[in-house]
C-alpha cells in the first residue's frame, strides 16, 4: 500500500476508534416519564431529581454527545445503581421537549437558546444537546454548579479536559453524582 494511502486509512481508523457502541443499558435506569412526575416522585421520596437533558430520544436517534453518555456512563453498573438508589432520573429530548422553567436555566445552558416556550431553537444545540442537571426536588437549587458562562466553560475545557454539565465518563459522572447528592444533603440539615 503506498504511503499516500496509508496516512488517510490510519486517520479514518482512529476516528472509528472513538464512535460509540450502540448500547441498552441505560435502559436499566428508572427513568420518569416526563420532569413533572420526576419532580412529584423526587418530593415524595426526599430525592434530587437528575435531569438528562439530550438531543434525542432514550431508545432512538440521538446526538453524538448524548450517545456517549448512553454508552458510557450510562452502561456502568455503579452508575446506574446510583441512579436508582439515590436520585429521580428523567430523559428529556430536547428535540421535542420544552426544557424546564429552572430559575438558573441560562447558567445550564452555557451557549444554548430557547424561545418563548422554552424549546431549543438554535441549530448546533438541536443537533448536539448534552446537560446531565441534578435539581433539589423543588426545581430551585441546581445541586450540580458548573461553569457561569462560556469563557468560564471554555477554561475548564482546556484546563480539566471536562465540559460543564456534558460529563460522560463513568468516574467523573459518579463524582458529578455523588458531589450533588452531597450538597443536597448537606442542604437537608437543620441550621444551627
Amino acid at each position: 500500500m503506498s504511503k499516500t494511502l496509508l496516512a488517510p486509512l490510519l486517520l479514518i481508523s482512529g476516528c472509528f476508534a472513538h464512535i460509540p457502541q450502540h448500547t441498552t443499558a441505560h435502559l436499566n435506569v428508572s427513568w420518569r416519564a416526563d420532569y413533572q412526575s420526576a419532580q412529584a416522585d423526587a418530593q415524595k421520596l426526599g430525592r434530587p431529581v437528575l435531569v438528562v437533558m439530550i438531543a434525542g430520544d432514550k431508545e432512538g436517534a440521538i446526538c453524538l454527545g448524548g450517545d456517549y453518555l448512553r454508552s458510557s456512563a450510562l452502561t456502568d453498573a455503579r452508575v446506574i445503581r446510583k441512579i436508582n438508589e439515590e436520585f429521580v432520573p428523567v430523559w428529556i429530548n430536547v428535540r421535542t421537549t420544552p426544557i424546564p422553567r429552572f430559575p438558573f436555566l441560562k447558567d445550564v445552558l452555557v451557549t444554548a437558546t430557547v424561545n418563548a416556550e422554552n424549546r431549543v431553537t438554535d441549530t448546533f444545540s438541536k443537533n448536539y444537546f448534552l446537560r446531565s442537571v441534578v435539581v433539589s426536588p423543588d426545581g430551585q437549587t441546581l445541586l450540580n454548579p458548573g461553569a457561569t458562562n462560556v469563557t468560564v466553560a471554555a477554561r475548564k475545557l482546556i484546563f480539566e479536559g471536562d465540559f460543564t454539565y456534558e460529563t460522560n465518563d463513568p468516574g467523573s459522572y459518579l463524582g458529578l453524582l455523588e458531589h450533588a447528592l452531597r450538597r443536597y444533603t448537606e442542604s437537608q440539615q437543620p441550621a444551627l
